[in-house]
């Protein structure tokens, strides 16, 4: 009989990638429970890392590749379904050129490591297509941008050794349980919290101070609180003359944004506004932690981030402890990628040319391109680890497109709304079932990386790497893919970086690669143009954007479009997290499912009485794209005239509301989280 054996591994069902340690018997996975070893979890599980078992076991899982014919689906071996995939490949490269096929992939893509989404990209360098669709189409990536042009680099917040924590549009109780711990902690030794949310969550009822805000408006508050910052002084003088450039032209830039003028704005009241202001100004060390999407998913969103950025900076709360920290270069991976073979720039290259590079294209106009032919036809898609009907804008779009297309692959570990669409679906391996190196980015600043290691197989269930490094050999890219396997492409990654991974492999879920250093700026600057923090942006300003943060409402809002509040007085917001589910994983785990069967939308007692809906009865909200049935949950916490919906349910799919339409000019990021609706109760009507 097997003994039992435990693995050091890591979870996967959001993208933290926490330290697990599973318990394997006989070939069966029998437990799973935290690392205490591991430096980003410590030990600690969210519920859907308790629940990685019933994911690996489920009965909706995809066990063997399957092709749809006749509009039914027959099971294929690998080696049909790799040569299905390599004809239709060929075909569309052939007919119309490497560029009408594109790859989209999900979060479950970013939960597997930065060599995995180098690969596939790899595997598009070969082809020949610029067009590689990552998550952070709509997501991360702003921030990341934004930061890199304010100071070079991406710094990291460290909550835990802060004396003031500002939750700014983040409720890290649903979504990043460990960053929430750290709250907790800093909060008993004594931090002051600040939260600034239109709902009142678990840490706005903790919190020293917290106001609602006006969706959409976040950016006129950060100018309004820039402005009490410097007109009262209150900056860090010694850091801003020394080592930030376009101080003048900021203090010009925010003098109109008056305390009257912010409330008048965000509804947030002057004395509040300005008490934000001295308290997170006069902490020493303070921290902003914004929402993932929160303040990305608008017309400003990119503003809003180079906003939070400038106000990190001013008060001298970059590089050190209980600030923002700045990670150190990772080790010296041998490059995947192979640019150099890609004659034609990626989809929304043109428009948004500051976004659009090595990490993503612009998803969001891949629909009208599948359906107008323009400025190029797309005319395939692969996708993997995503289901772009339910977690992009303007489903019944998204629907329509893909209906268009002459040929859709789908990797997914469970039949999805997408999936059932395509024409040949593969079954992904799922995080137990994969050996990687992942959140390289995440957890630099921290002086490690984390490794997962893998613990069973699961029926003919494939890698990415393992898919794509065979379908490569199926169309001639020998050349290009002269490794084996996937240990052989991890080995490939690690020859230059002075690791022995073998000395790892199996035996560690992190390995350590550098020391956490502070204020390291003091002896090699920033790496910008100038050496410093560059609160006036010179790059935006060559490319004709606003190269300091302003204000625009969004699209749909009670003050931009009057005509169409008329009809549709309320605000969405959408996307809220919920700690059991990130986007549409999780779904498999049926006790989840028991406790949320499906979406519902939060509502105040004041707007739920005005218009005649109960809780938990049924209600109708609809927008200019669609309508839906969800529930009502009617509570205090949320601000009167504001309804907000989660996503992630096929039935009452809130992405039918929603528009994919590029809102924000700098990243072609859509308006997701303040839009206008109706609602009704469902009843009668």
């Amino acid at each position: 009989m097997d003994e039992l054996k435990e693995i050091k591994t890591l979870c996967a069902m959001c993208i933290w990638g926490c330290g697990i340690i599973v318990s394997v018997k006989e070939g069966i996975i029998v437990k799973v429970k935290g690392d205490p070893d591991h430096p980003w979890n410590r030990g600690r599980l969210c519920p859907k890392a308790a629940y990685l078992i019933e994911q690996f076991y489920s009965a909706r899982r995809i066990t063997h590749p399957i092709k749809k014919v006749g509009g039914k689906w027959e099971r294929l071996t690998w080696d049909d379904a790799l040569d299905t995939m390599a004809l239709q490949l060929n075909k569309i490269k052939k007919n119309y050129g490497p560029e009408a096929w594109a790859m989209v992939t999900g979060m479950g893509m970013i939960g597997q490591g930065f060599q995995n989404k180098h690969f596939l990209q790899r595997f598009c360098d070969v082809y020949g297509s610029p067009n590689f669709i990552a998550p952070e189409t709509v997501c991360f990536l702003s921030r990341i941008t934004a930061n890199i042009l304010t100071f070079g680099m991406f710094p990291f917040a460290d909550p835990r050794n802060s004396q003031c924590v500002v939750l700014w549009g983040n409720n890290p109780s649903a979504s990043d349980q460990m960053a929430a711990e750290d709250v907790k902690w800093a909060k008993s030794q004594g931090a002051k919290i600040i939260v600034i949310d239109p709902r009142k969550t678990y840490f706005a009822k903790e919190a020293d101070i917290y106001t609602p805000i006006r969706p959409g408006t976040d950016c006129a508050l950060a100018l309004s609180l820039l402005r009490v910052i410097i007109e009262e002084e209150l900056y860090d003088k010694p850091f801003v003359e020394k080592w930030t450039a376009g101080f003048d032209q900021l203090r010009a830039h925010v003098k109109e944004f008056t305390l009257d003028r912010g409330a008048a704005i965000t509804g947030i009241p002057a004395k509040i506004i300005e008490s934000i202001a001295r308290n997170y100004a006069s902490s020493k060390p303070a921290v902003i932690l914004q929402g993932t999407n929160s303040l990305d998913q608008h017309p400003t969103g990119f503003q809003n981030n180079r906003a939070l950025a400038i106000l990190e900076a001013i008060t001298g709360n970059i590089d050190v402890t209980g600030g923002h920290l700045i990670a150190g270069p990772p080790p010296n991976f041998t490059p995947l990628r192979l640019p150099e073979l890609v004659k034609k720039k990626g989809i929304g290259k043109d428009q948004f040319p500051l976004f659009v590079g090595d990490w993503t294209c612009q998803g969001m106009l891949i629909p009208d391109m599948i359906l107008t032919g323009k400025p190029h036809p797309i005319k395939a898609l692969t996708i993997v680890a995503s289901n772009p009907i339910l977690v992009w804008p303007n489903s019944q779009k998204m629907k329509k497109a893909l209906a268009n297309l002459e040929f859709l692959s789908v990797t997914t570990l469970t039949m999805n709304e997408t999936a059932e669409m395509a024409d040949l679906v593969l079954p992904a391996a799922g995080c137990l079932e994969r050996t990687e190196i992942t959140e390289v980015a995440l957890l630099g600043a921290k002086g490690y990386m984390s490794l997962r290691n893998k613990v069973a197989d699961y029926q003919e269930c494939w890698s990415d790497v393992k898919i794509f490094l065979n379908l490569a050999k199926r169309m001639g890219y020998e050349n290009y893919f002269p490794w084996r396997d996937e240990g052989e492409v991890l080995q490939h990654i690690f020859k230059d970086t002075g690791i022995n991974i073998n000395d790892y492999l199996g035996k560690t879920n992190f390995i350590k690669y550098g020391e956490v250093k502070y204020k390291s700026y003091e002896t090699s600057g920033f790496p910008t143009a100038s050496g410093k923090v560059e609160l006036y942006s010179t790059v935006m300003a060559q490319f004709g954007l606003d190269p300091l943060p302003s204000f625009v409402e969004p699209p749909e809002s009670p003050v931009s479009s009057p005509d169409v509040a008329k009809d549709y007085p309320v605000i969405l917001t959408t996307g809220a997290r919920i700690l059991q589910y990130i986007h549409t994983s999780s779904s498999e785990v049926a006790v989840f499912d028991k406790k949320f069967p499906g979406p519902f939308a939060e509502i105040h007692p004041r707007t739920a009485g005005d218009y005649g809906i109960g809780d938990g009865e049924a209600m109708i909200v609809e927008t200019r794209r669609g309508a839906i049935e969800v529930e009502a949950r009617v509570t205090e916490d949320i601000m009167p005239q504001v309804v907000s919906i989660p996503h992630g349910w096929s039935q009452g799919n809130v992405n039918v509301l929603t528009d994919e339409t590029p809102a924000d000019p700098v990243t072609g990021y859509p308006a997701l989280k303040a839009l206008l609706c109706r609602i009704r109760p469902a009843k009668g009507g």
